[in-house]
């Protein structure tokens, strides 16, 4: 919904339509984080937006634009598997500069910044350029990554609260919190989206350990030492 002229269309909808409602609740969603909601106590979603949307719930509300905490840990796996970044790495990675048609055959590349705090001053800085050659590479993987995250940037950036963390994502209930999540998710959403996916480890279901994931990455794949 962010890209550009989605928005004109819909207020070109004829009111009251339910393209019309969808395209009104996305683009509250949008500058405010939430989908339209009554005055009072309640603060449901509006009858008719909820009608339209299909439900009230996260799933058919503001999980259209931004991705839950289960959902920003899956792609902290993702990312653990293809790269081998631990999750400090991941935490405070920002949005990469993308740099279209700079590769060979006018492939797009990706400057990821990579910051290890662990390491002297002089070598904490570094960067990774990925190239999106098509899928199933770390260029479209990480452009990927980008599409997904973005309407949380834009969000945050129009509550006056902007980030350019790379992984951002909503939290289910924000009561005395922020609304959104910036950076690697906390283990219960690893858990949780460990635990939707059907997946074990050594303790015991939706158990995934990201060091452990690095580690095979690095040793297995890489072939590098394990630091």
């Amino acid at each position: 919904f962010p890209r550009p002229g989605l928005r004109e269309q819909y207020r070109q909808t004829r009111p009251a339509t339910a393209d019309y409602l969808t395209g009104e609740a996305l683009d509250t969603l949008l500058r405010t984080g939430d989908a339209p909601l009554n005055e009072g106590g309640d603060r449901g979603v509006v009858t008719r937006h909820a009608r339209a949307l299909g439900g009230a719930g996260p799933l058919h509300t503001w999980g259209r634009l931004f991705l839950t905490m289960p959902e920003a840990a899956a792609l902290t796996v993702l990312l653990v598997c293809d790269q081998g970044w631990n999750r400090s790495v991941l935490d405070a990675m920002t949005v990469p500069d993308d740099m279209p048609g700079a590769g060979e055959d006018g492939l797009d590349i990706y400057r990821v910044p990579v910051l290890k705090r662990r390491r002297p001053p002089r070598t904490r800085y570094a960067s990774a350029n990925l190239v999106d050659a098509g899928p199933d590479t770390s260029g479209r993987l990480i452009c990927q990554a980008i599409e997904a995250t973005e309407p949380a940037r834009i969000t945050p950036a129009a509550i006056g609260e902007p980030t350019s963390r790379l992984l951002v994502s909503r939290r289910a209930t924000p009561s005395g919190k922020t609304m959104f999540c910036l950076g690697a998710p906390p283990g219960d959403s690893l858990r949780r989206w460990a635990s939707s996916a059907g997946l074990a480890g050594d303790s015991g279901p939706g158990q995934v350990s990201l060091r452990r994931l690095r580690r095979t990455v690095q040793v297995l794949i890489r072939r590098e030492p394990a630091q």
